[in-house]
């Protein structure tokens, strides 16, 4: 079966698979791109198929179980799966079962059910659905009321005819031609009506906006737009009821385009109507008004050669071959007028041409029949003379040799009488195309001398015979055989190239392989020897290697407490000494930072700004970095370069930290805060910085906390939330702007489960696993398709199975339950890592992140840690805080190869930390002593 849109094919094999090809700007092919095709390629995961139509843009497919897939422009609903989005693969048009036919057009689809009802989708502004209303599309195939025993369906140019099992045709839509052969060409229809005067019809055809019917006696039937004459009545007036196209019977079947038709009458084609660009087929780009019989055909014939054609003529009034019989040359020069003839027997001509002697080339011959009153027809046929030729002379030596692995030239000379110097075709055959293949050679020419290229294939030597052919136009041809000697060469060897590679310190790496090509030397018979750029960081004695097999694998041992890189070289040198050489560099890592927990185990570890808060299982709190304003706890302002414990603090259970306060919760539901308190945000009912922890009074029964920028967020086990400290831009979510230095409540949450805060924004993540965010937001970080602030909680539409939040400076995270993470907001850094630096302002998924446990949103980069312990980063990487080893911006996650087996990770502005066995890992900036290895130096890893 075939179907074709305004610039696409489509196909139905017998094995049910379907094939398309051409234009797919919409994904109209249904390949998964939007790339164009210009050879079929199968739709991918569709079978047991049954019948395909295409609309303009679009394409259906009815399968055997009754239901039908849709796919392309997605503009008007016309795919019927209730959105107007394009499909570049097929998808279900909704609700449909047990469908025996579909039909589709420009902008809307049918669909024929096997009890005789009839459902329609898509636009319907002309009422062409049949549906009672007009205006508006209908996004799901839904049935067209009052329809019964309809057998035959079919969509139009915003149009639409039924064929009923009573013969009986049936239309709706847009009338502005005569389209519904109802006696008008005004207004339109929104239901189905009877087409004026037809009955015992068992076909219909929409072409565009003109109609044609099959009745059971042969006739055909026509009505519509006939601007070009494709109703085939002999005018171009518009028939707004159906007319007999009188020249036609024993139609079997019709068929049409936007402006032509088609008929098939005993197994020939006639066709009718617009031939611009010569669509009727007979030779011309003239338009017809009545139907032709497509007789044109191109023909070839040799040159002093009779050559003769059959055909049949007929006419209702004049016998056959009282007919008058007249011809025209397109070129008088090939056949002249006297080199016509003709026999005639019934209905049967025998047309008899005689070329001009020595004469070759193409010709058009046109025939015309003339009846008795005077009315004619014309067929047209293309005739190709083609010339009789001698045999070409090929001159050339018989012998040539040549070294291994290089390119030899050789010359012939080939002639022809009848043909010009160099337009014979040439062609080889080579008897061992191991040795010598057949694409190894290429050749010129010029004044008939041929400049053959000869390549033998790599590394082998031997003898071969090249047989050469030329051919003329008439493939008369001739042969030479050439002996080609290839001698023998010693190779060079050839190693497999070596990615560079990375080490830590003080670790050895033995997993480098490579193999070594040479024709004439086993590999592991080779010599081999190495270099180092830097013999400091890897002496020469302490590279090694063992080969098995012909695969050679090192062993390289850092020198010890030594890091930086070295070139490694290494050079092979094969039996017949020649060397082959291959480098790559050899990356050893220092030994990053690890603050040991000195026999505890450290369950918690909380980035802020520049300070750092360790939570261990004792219930104790260790901090350092920076402590500008007492918010290290120690009862001083000093900042510092290695832990301390918090005293006075025990039974902790959660930390947190906003820019430069810090805030604990114990495991009695009470909460303590100290550091700087400008806005209120310790939440002591005053204004005044603390160096050492208080209770924030009032709050009891909290599960959870966090802190933002400048405020302070705590869940409590009844669901509710409550906040205090800046107030600005909503961030405390109670309604208003002003800040609060003691706890209000969060305005209408319930049923929270997780809460997360940042720089100005916050998120609360409810049991039903919905997500409410309120707030500033003109980064769109509130993930609600707008950038408008938000002074009370509200639901971020479209997020469901959300088992994480995670709020950053203006960008957030959230993570599903299965694994994969979602973001929103700014991303002027990549923070979204979405591959892209353009903002969101609704959440988009993580590229390539999946089986992800742990989510952790900071100042403008992200970390993500996945089930298998390894650590994914993107964003903002100055500093170095992502732990590539880089300090490069990252747009997508990339893993920190440096850590495995992480528990949890955490960052701030410029520095991140991640908990491993136990121990804290810390990287990134440094110039407040924030990663607690005693420096101010800044680590990238």
């Amino acid at each position: 079966m075939l179907a074709a849109g305004q610039r696409h094919s489509i196909v139905l094999k017998d094995d049910g698979t379907v094939w398309t090809w051409g234009g797919n700007n919409y994904g109209q092919l249904g390949d998964g791109t939007n790339l164009d095709r210009s050879s079929p390629v199968q739709v991918p995961g569709l079978s047991n198929v049954t019948m395909i139509e295409s609309g303009h843009d679009h394409c259906l497919a009815l399968l055997d179980d009754g239901t039908v897939k849709a796919w392309g422009y997605g503009l008007s609903a016309r795919l019927g799966n209730g959105s107007t989005d394009d499909q570049s693969s097929p998808v279900d048009a909704s609700g449909l079962t047990d469908t025996t036919m579909i039909s589709a057009s420009i902008s809307h689809s049918l669909a024929l059910k096997s009890d005789g009802t009839v459902w329609g989708w898509g636009n319907n502004y002309y009422g062409q659905l049949g549906m009672g209303t007009n205006k508006s599309n209908v996004s799901t195939p839904q049935q067209v009321s009052g329809l019964s025993n309809v057998i035959i369906v079919s969509a139009g140019w915003n149009f639409s005819l039924i064929l009923k099992d009573d013969g009986t045709v049936w239309s709706t839509g847009r009338n502005e031609e005569g389209e519904l052969g109802n006696g008008s060409s005004t207004g339109e229809r929104s239901t189905f009506a009877q087409v004026s005067g037809l009955s015992n019809v068992t076909f219909i055809k929409i072409c565009n906006q003109h109609s044609l019917a099959l009745k059971d006696d042969g006739t055909v039937w026509a009505w519509g737009y006939n601007s070009n004459g494709q109703l085939g009545d002999g005018t171009t007036s518009e028939r707004v009821t159906p007319v007999q196209i009188t020249s036609l019977d024993n139609v079997t079947t019709l068929s049409g385009g936007d402006l032509h038709s088609l008929a098939l009458i005993d197994n020939a084609v006639w066709t009718w109507g617009d031939n611009d660009y010569g669509q009727l087929g007979d030779g011309t780009t003239t338009d017809r008004h009545i139907p032709l019989k497509n007789v044109y055909q191109k023909y070839a014939s040799n040159e002093d050669t009779q050559f003769e054609i059959y055909y049949n003529i007929t006419d209702a009034e004049t016998s056959s071959c009282d007919l008058t019989i007249s011809f025209a040359s397109s070129n008088p020069g090939l056949i002249t007028n006297s080199g016509f003839s003709y026999i005639c027997n019934a209905e049967s001509y025998t047309l008899q041409l005689t070329p001009t002697a020595d004469m070759n080339g193409d010709v058009t011959i046109t025939i015309m029949a003339t009846d008795a009153d005077g009315l004619t027809d014309t067929a047209s046929f293309e005739l190709s003379i083609t010339p009789v030729e001698d045999i070409p002379v090929i001159t050339s030596d018989t012998t040539l040799s040549m070294n291994e692995d290089s390119t030899a030239l050789f010359t012939l000379t080939a002639t022809d009488a009848e043909t010009s110097a160099c337009s014979l075709d040439i062609t080889f055959v080579s008897s061992n195309t191991t040795l010598l293949p057949i694409e190894n050679i290429s050749y010129t020419c010029s004044s008939g001398v041929y400049s053959l290229s000869i390549t033998p294939a790599a590394n082998q030597s031997g003898n071969v015979s090249l047989t050469i052919t030329v051919s003329d136009a008439s493939s008369l041809s001739a042969t030479q055989a050439i002996a080609l000697t290839v001698l023998a060469v010693n190779d060079l060897p050839e190693i497999t190239s070596i990615v560079n590679q990375t080490t830590n310190e003080n670790t050895a790496i033995g997993s480098i392989s490579f193999t070594v090509t040479d024709i004439e030397t086993a590999g592991c018979s080779h010599g081999v020897t190495f270099a180092s750029s830097d013999t400091t960081l890897i002496p020469v004695e302490n590279i090694s290697y063992t080969c098995s097999s012909g695969v050679f694998n090192l062993s390289i041992t850092p020198a010890t407490n030594q890091s930086g890189n070295s070139n490694i070289t290494i050079t092979v040198t094969d039996a017949g000494n020649l060397t082959a050489t291959e480098s790559f560099i050899l990356t050893v890592n220092a030994a990053p930072p690890i603050i040991t927990s000195d026999g505890d185990v450290i369950s918690i570890v909380k980035i802020t700004r520049d300070h750092n808060l360790v939570l261990k299982n004792d219930g104790t709190v260790w901090a350092w970095g920076d402590n500008e304003f007492g918010q290290l706890g120690d009862g001083t302002t000093t900042d510092q370069k290695t832990p301390i414990q918090i005293s006075g603090l025990s039974n902790v259970s959660m930390l947190a930290g906003g820019e430069q306060h810090s805030i604990v919760l114990k495991d009695d539901g009470t909460v303590w805060t100290w550091g700087r308190n400008a806005s209120g945000q310790l939440g002591d009912g005053t204004n005044e910085n603390r160096s050492s922890p208080v209770q924030v009074p009032g709050l009891s029964n909290v599960t959870m906390i966090d802190s933002g920028y400048m405020f302070c967020l705590a869940l409590l086990d009844d669901g509710t939330v409550k906040a205090w400290g800046d107030g600005v831009l909503g961030r405390l979510g109670y309604g208003g702007t002003d800040s609060q230095n003691s706890p209000v409540v969060v305005s209408g949450l319930t049923d929270v489960i997780t809460i997360s805060a940042s720089m100005n924004h916050s998120f609360a993540l409810k049991s039903d696993g919905t997500v409410w965010a309120w707030g500033y937001n003109s980064y769109g970080q509130l993930g609600m398709g707008h950038g408008v602030d938000k002074l009370t909680p509200e639901l971020v539409s479209n997020l469901n199975n959300v088992i994480m939040v995670s709020a950053g400076w203006n960008f957030s995270l959230v993570l599903k339950d299965d694994g994969t993470v979602w973001s929103t907001g700014k991303n002027d850094e990549g923070e979204l890592g979405n591959g892209t630096t353009s903002q969101r302002t609704t959440f988009g998924q993580v590229s390539s992140l999946s089986n992800v446990i742990f989510i952790k949103a900071c100042k403008k980069h992200s970390f993500a840690l996945k089930d298998d312990g390894t650590v994914w980063a993107w964003g903002d990487n100055s500093n170095g805080k992502l732990g590539d080893g880089t300090t490069i911006q990252r747009t997508t996650p990339v893993q920190i190869t440096r850590l495995e087996n992480v528990t949890t990770i955490s960052g701030g502005t410029s520095h991140s930390l991640a908990l491993i066995d136990a121990n804290v890992w810390t990287w990134g900036g440094n110039s407040d002593g924030q990663l607690g290895d005693g420096t101010t130096t800044d680590r990238h890893i």
